[in-house]
């Protein structure tokens, strides 16, 4: 499985989630909807809203089919928020079973501006505590929010959105653009067209939200690897259609013009990637060992040249007398990335000894990764550091956490890296770039790139730097199928 199959099914679960197609009245409605990947309907789902004198719950459940090849994967997502009657968030529970990926789960109790938050990820849990940003809206304030401020076209206004996989929220930014006639599964309604973009974990999605004068939502488009992703209300009919195949490979992977020899052996590379839509700008980012600068009619040339010879101690120290932030964040350990763990700091001194050369040290990781997760299985799906450290399976998403959580309990800062590689064949396509993750570790002053499933080469783009959590990925997901790769030279 691509790393891309993974984030495009995590980005399925965290947009469908979003949407309350649900009515104010009467106490209690039932609204169905299905979802579209293109003109192929991919799934169906039901939303339940229930008033009672002391509160006022939405709940959903969806269940979305996806084709990767000739294997159909199953993704479905159960939803629960509870709000006071004036709109105060009270409770939530979300789960998502992610097929073959397995099963992550949140849920959470709002007491004294604090959030009480229990997670269950891919192979991990644990429990915690954080502060509830202020202004935090789940659904029913939302849809109240949006009748006061109205449907004037031209209105603009912000909120914060509560979101399952975001305990900061989601921060919306809303413009009305006006009434529209819309189709909505064979019937037709007068609605609001709103242009809403939301930022989740630092990424940001654009979209199109068509609401009645309820506020209620009856369609949301949003664009996701390229391709148009669309939830609508429908009748029960319309909703237990089957659904029909969608091949991810066909958005997940990009063709290379030409054959890259020997790919795993390469050290420089250049590459030329041009937007498929007019007008698109691309956002490339640029690392010690990738230069990414604009081309003509909005193409990025990348420029890859693998970082040599570098220097540096363990533990970090920080530059000179300065402890940097991004370094040091690149350090500590997060939820599926458990380097404070005591098997896993016990590992890393088995691995790495007295080795004071950090990049001998995390070379040395690298390695033992790469042996010790030898059963190459889809069915562990984004499991956690630990849970690869015991089991010793995956691929490429397991290979990254595990070396980033060894490599920080070893005291190297070390960071998850997500892009495209070039290989020669996958599955029943050939010379293809498909969605990748691997590691960049801090020594003296560079990030060094390593990779414990591929091993280190240059036939590879870097697209994002840093995602930890599943919902991280939607920043790829904006630029992963929105380019092509006209040119492709590695040597």
């Amino acid at each position: 499985m691509t790393h891309a199959a993974r984030a495009f099914w995590t980005a399925l679960v965290v947009v469908a989630v979003a949407p309350a197609l649900l009515a104010a009245e009467p106490k209690t409605q039932t609204e169905h909807m299905v979802v579209f990947m293109g003109d192929a309907k991919i799934g169906d789902g039901v939303e339940e809203r229930t008033v009672t004198d002391e509160a006022i719950t939405h709940s959903s459940v969806t269940n979305l089919t996806i084709n990767r090849g000739q294997v159909a994967v199953s993704v479905a997502t159960e939803t629960e928020t509870v709000e006071t009657p004036a709109g105060e968030p009270v409770s939530f529970r979300h789960k998502a079973i992610l097929g073959i990926l397995g099963q992550m789960g949140k849920s959470g109790v709002f007491r004294d501006g604090k959030l009480h938050l229990t997670e269950q990820g891919f192979g991990g849990g644990q429990t915690q505590v954080v502060d509830v940003p202020a202004g935090l809206l789940m659904p029913e304030a939302v849809r109240r929010l949006r009748v006061e401020k109205g449907f004037a076209p031209g209105t603009t206004y912000k909120y914060l959105a509560f979101h399952p996989e975001e305990p900061s929220g989601a921060a919306v930014t809303v413009e009305v653009v006006g009434p529209e006639r819309v189709e909505l599964m064979g019937r037709h309604e007068r609605l609001h067209r709103l242009t809403e973009s939301a930022t989740v974990g630092g990424n940001t999605m654009p979209g199109t939200t068509y609401v009645d004068d309820q506020g209620r939502v009856r369609k949301t488009t949003s664009s996701l690897m390229g391709t148009t992703l669309a939830i609508i209300a429908a009748d029960a009919e319309a909703a237990a259609r089957p659904d029909e195949p969608f091949d991810l490979l066909e958005i997940g992977t990009v063709p290379s013009p030409n054959p890259i020899p020997n790919a795993r052996q390469t050290t420089t590379a250049r590459f030329i990637l041009r937007p498929t839509e007019r007008g698109g700008k691309l956002a490339i980012p640029s690392t010690d060992s990738q230069v990414a600068t604009p081309g003509p009619g909005g193409s990025v040339v990348v420029s890859v040249k693998l970082v040599a010879n570098a220097k540096g101690t363990r533990p970090y120290a920080g530059e000179g007398v300065a402890l940097v932030a991004d370094d040091l964040a690149a350090l500590q350990p997060s939820e599926f990335i458990q380097s404070n763990e005591p098997a896993i700091r016990t590992q890393a001194r088995q691995i790495v000894g007295d080795q004071s050369d950090a990049l001998a040290a995390a070379r040395a990781i690298e390695t033992w990764v790469a042996n010790h997760v030898s059963d190459q299985t889809l069915s562990a799906g984004y499991a956690s550091a630990l849970e690869t450290l015991t089991t010793g399976a995956g691929d490429c998403t397991e290979h990254s956490v595990l070396v980033a959580a060894l490599c920080r309990a070893a005291g190297i800062p070390c960071r998850i890296v997500n892009g495209v590689a070039y290989t020669d064949q996958f599955e029943t396509q050939r010379q293809r770039f498909i969605g990748h993750q691997w590691n960049q570790v801090l020594v003296g002053d560079k990030w060094v790139d390593i990779d414990a499933a591929l091993g280190t080469d240059a036939s590879r783009i870097t697209l994002l730097v840093g995602a930890e959590r599943p919902v991280d990925f939607l920043g790829m997901l904006q630029t992963l199928g929105k380019f092509d790769i006209v040119q492709a030279r590695a040597r």
